[in-house]
């Protein structure tokens, strides 16, 4: 009976084999820096959202006090969307960009002409233009976006920049952000 145990023992033992040893899953890099200069808040919101990265968008806004203003061509009709715009709403519509890029397509942000104005140490604003290119997979979208972008940042009690309200501007019929949001967010 021993005998037949140990056979049997060895019998299922050889049936199953260790699988090779898999590596860890590669980590992603973060490519936050912490933003103690306004500069810093700057490069990582353009990082987020070139990359699409919800985490670190958010990480530039302030979630507490946090105010998106858009183009006035669009305010009309749109009050109730724009009267209770949110950080969530920021993350929804930049995850549902994600969810309707065209297969392999890569975005591209820019800011140019930059202008800062300051309020003391903890504040200052921040005007620049923006180019904005999202290849979408619906093509009667437009692909580029165009205006001229202010945001309002505040040092928070880490000591580290963050934009507390952001106006949006139109340069251009139909080219906004805020049409983008207004799109991307239902």
């Amino acid at each position: 009976m021993y005998r037949v145990s140990l056979l049997l023992a060895l019998l299922f033992c050889s049936c199953f084999r260790p699988r090779p040893v898999e590596p860890p899953p590669l980590q992603q890099a973060s490519d936050w820096i912490s933003p103690v200069e306004h500069t810093q808040l700057i490069s990582n919101f353009q990082n987020a959202i070139t990359l699409l990265n919800s985490q670190n968008y958010l990480r530039c806004l302030n979630s507490g006090i946090f105010k998106f203003t858009p183009v006035a061509s669009l305010i009309a009709g749109n009050q109730l969307i724009w009267n209770n715009w949110s950080v969530n709403d920021e993350r929804e519509y930049l995850e549902n960009i994600s969810k309707t890029l065209r297969p392999n397509a890569t975005i591209s942000f820019s800011l140019s002409q930059p202008s800062v104005q300051y309020f003391g140490t903890d504040s200052l604003r921040y005007t620049a233009s923006y180019k904005f290119r999202v290849p979408l997979q619906d093509t009667l979208l437009p692909e580029i976006y165009t205006g001229q972008i202010e945001l309002l940042l505040r040092r928070n009690t880490s000591r580290e920049w963050e934009i507390a309200a952001w106006s949006d501007f139109e340069t251009a019929q139909d080219s906004s952000w805020s049409r983008l949001k207004l799109l991307k967010a239902q």
